[in-house]
């Protein structure tokens, strides 16, 4: 029996963000995620950039991206499948931008997938700016 683990590919950050901006200081990225938004009135267009983190074995990966709404079945692609080259011990970053049309409140996820192996999702809550203040109104009396 072997001790040694096998690195599968896997995706381990997944964020919505509103922005996203390279820190001059350290080099890294500076990530707005966006989880909630409250909208005067739907349907809603949104322009949102979606910061994914990848690490696995050397080898081309295709990542594909999914939006839907956690109460209907039909999922729809955000963007054409992108290929991801994996070098020996380095992860990868990949940033990709959407235009997405919310026509429901509630629960969104959008889903990333990488080849057959890995699913991974981020929640984007939606509702409307009456049903917050409502809400916060009551936990207030």
């Amino acid at each position: 029996m072997s001790d040694s683990y096998v690195l599968k590919p896997y995706i381990y950050a997944l964020m919505i963000c509103s922005k996203i901006e390279r820190d001059t200081v350290t080099g890294g990225w500076q990530l707005s995620p966006l989880n909630h938004l409250a909208v005067r009135m739907l349907p809603t267009s949104l322009n949102v950039s979606l910061f994914v983190g990848v690490m696995g074995p050397p080898g081309t990966y295709q990542l594909r991206f999914r939006l839907f709404h956690t109460e209907d079945s039909v999922a729809i692609p955000l963007f054409q499948p992108v290929n991801l080259p994996v070098q020996a011990n380095k992860n990868v970053e990949y940033i990709g931008q959407a235009s997405i049309t919310l026509k429901n409140v509630g629960l969104y996820l959008v889903e990333a997938a990488l080849n057959d192996y890995y699913l991974a999702y981020s929640p984007l809550r939606l509702s409307t700016v009456a049903a917050t203040e409502e809400a916060s109104a009551q936990t207030h009396a």
